[in-house]
């Protein structure tokens, strides 16, 4: 595959069914529904909570029937599973940011000139910017759309999740370099 550009797929939040989230300690005890990746691991564990692997085709009703207490999604996902309908709290945490990769196959790609490849490069820098627009509307309607079903949504001290999670930067950092680290602070800042 050739990567031609990064698209958006959005932040991840936290939703429960136990308390809003404003501050780390608010994590401590719920059972949330993760990927099952090294860091992320981490993460729940280093803020008190506990993470479940599951695939996210049995999350709704795992949400429903109380096997878990929570999850976390980028809000379109939120959304397009429906967890807003068996879910009380939204947690506006923006803790991870998802993207989506933007490939085409490398025969392809080889088999365009250098015009044909620029013209394609400009075009997807232009929808990227544009999803990025998209992104950022649809997400305060989502928001809306949230808040109108029931749901409580909150803003969380995201300076004191900075703090307590430095120890899990600091050890992917030393593992893997800091590039993505500086990537993903010039895009948050």
């Amino acid at each position: 595959m050739t990567v031609i550009n990064f698209w958006e797929s959005g932040f991840r939040h936290f939703t429960n069914n136990i308390r809003p989230i404003n501050t780390p300690e608010d994590m401590k005890g719920i059972k949330f529904r993760s990927y099952q990746g090294e860091y992320r691991m981490q993460m729940f564990d280093t803020l008190g909570a506990t993470a479940v692997p599951m695939a996210l085709t049995e999350v709704f009703t795992a949400l429903q029937q109380g096997t878990v207490d929570g999850q976390e999604n980028p809000l379109a996902m939120i959304e397009a599973n429906k967890f807003y309908e068996v879910q009380k709290y939204l947690s506006l945490s923006g803790h991870i940011y998802n993207t989506a990769v933007l490939v085409v196959n490398p025969a392809f790609w080889d088999a365009l000139t250098p015009e044909q490849q620029e013209a394609f490069q400009n075009a997807a820098a232009e929808g990227s910017r544009y999803c990025r627009e998209l992104m950022d509307a649809q997400d305060e309607e989502l928001i809306a759309k949230f808040e109108e079903a029931g749901v409580v949504v909150n803003e969380v001290d995201k300076e004191a999740f900075k703090e307590v999670m430095q120890p899990i930067y600091d050890k992917y950092i030393e593992s893997c370099g800091d590039e993505l680290i500086k990537l993903g602070q010039q895009y948050m800042n």
